[in-house]
């Protein structure tokens, strides 16, 4: 009679947990990677829904709307990874006073893969919808696995003109041609 052994042989077992870790460390990286896409394009979409949100209220409320962070003075600041506050900003003095009222507030970045910038201290829009000397360009970088940066350029009449990218070598270029700031 002849003893069977049925199983694995050690070589056998070590080739499959090659294979799989192998497949584990692509897996990680590609997971990582969509993960990191999905954070950027979720914040990217939140940033448009603000900015379109800042320049309707300021048309329907018929008054002067401030999206800024605001300091510990509650006036408006150029931290833009801080907390942002939409308010309806009454004498549009860039300031959160007692008779303004707050539309919205977005929370702060707490994630330093991530970066917002704008080149004022407010985007504003008035009761027609201009955003007069409010202009400039607001942008976002995301930098993990993958960098997503996108920009949302505001023009003097209230308009807001987008571009995304999805990689570093084409981030988004300002008005004066330069790359929209990212994360170190």
């Amino acid at each position: 009679m002849v003893l069977r052994y049925s199983g694995f042989s050690l070589i056998e077992l070590l080739i499959v947990i090659s294979i799989t870790a192998i497949l584990l460390t692509f897996g990680t990286n590609f997971m990582s990677t969509v993960s990191d896409r999905f954070k950027a394009n979720q914040a990217i979409s939140q940033i448009q829904l603000l900015l379109a949100k800042a320049r309707s209220a300021a048309l329907l409320s018929n008054s002067k709307v401030s999206l800024c962070p605001l300091n510990q003075q509650l006036k408006c600041s150029n931290d833009w990874n801080q907390e942002l506050t939409l308010f309806i900003d009454s004498n549009h003095n860039r300031q959160l006073d007692n008779n303004d009222f707050v539309l919205q507030q977005f929370p702060a970045l707490t994630n330093h893969k991530a970066l917002r910038h704008f080149n004022n201290l407010a985007v504003g829009f008035d009761a027609r919808g201009f955003a007069g000397y409010n202009n400039g360009s607001f942008s976002f970088c995301y930098k993990g696995q993958a960098t997503i940066g996108a920009l949302f350029v505001i023009s003097r009449n209230g308009r807001v003109r987008f571009s995304k990218s999805s990689s570093p070598a084409a981030l988004p270029k300002t008005s004066n041609g330069k790359s929209i700031p990212c994360p170190n």
